[in-house]
């Protein structure tokens, strides 16, 4: 090379600034270069492709996330099944017990608003007695007026007295001593239950429910 030109490369070289190397980014570059390996490009191209087909982010996905989801359902309050079947069983005990019970409580009180509602049917026949018989009209005529008579119907012979009449009732028969105009006996029915009142000589009355008992 001549001599010329060795001259001019090394003015050229020392010309240039020299750059000093820093640990620090060394490192960093180190870093970087073994991060960007063919080996790790590899795992990476291959953990992506894991993600995208089956969801997950690893192989071992399903077993972490069904306990991810019992710890959040425990999280969140939820049942489980056996603990719903659990709350159903004993719900079915409770109305197995319940249901009887209530149904006697409805029989007994539809059983006590009859033995009510008779006393008022033979009170209004033991008035309309006594009035015809005042009257001197008292006949087995008028006692056939009383039978199945319905005292929902606002123009029945008791409507006088018996005020606003009772619903989905009626005197099924009736048995009185024509001398006196005293109430003997009264069979009355609802919608419920049918009722037999007798009077005894000393006025007191017994009630018992007919042996007829309508359906609930």
């Amino acid at each position: 090379m001549p001599v010329c030109l060795q001259i001019q490369k090394q003015k050229l070289i020392t010309m240039m600034p020299v750059k000093t190397r820093q640990p620090g980014k060394v490192r960093s570059a180190r870093r970087v270069t073994k991060q960007n390996t063919p080996e790790k490009q590899v795992k990476a191209t291959f953990s992506q492709m894991i993600t995208e087909l089956t969801g997950n982010s690893s192989p071992g996905f399903g077993e972490s996330r069904k306990k991810k989801n019992v710890e959040e359902n425990k999280k969140s309050g939820g049942f489980s099944l056996i603990e719903l079947l659990a709350v159903l069983a004993i719900l079915s005990i409770l109305m197995a017990v319940a249901v009887p019970a209530t149904a006697g409580y409805i029989k007994s009180a539809r059983r006590a608003a009859a033995y009510t509602e008779s006393q008022i049917a033979a009170d209004a026949v033991q008035l309309y007695l006594y009035d015809e018989k005042e009257a001197g009209r008292l006949t087995v005529g008028k006692l056939h007026k009383l039978m199945n008579l319905n005292l929902s119907d606002p123009e029945n012979v008791l409507a006088d007295y018996i005020s606003g009449g009772q619903k989905n009732s009626r005197i099924v028969s009736v048995d009185a001593d024509l001398k006196t105009g005293q109430l003997k006996k009264l069979i009355y029915e609802n919608k419920f239950v049918k009722v037999s009142l007798t009077v005894d000589e000393d006025g007191t009355r017994n009630m018992e429910e007919d042996t007829m008992d309508k359906a609930d």
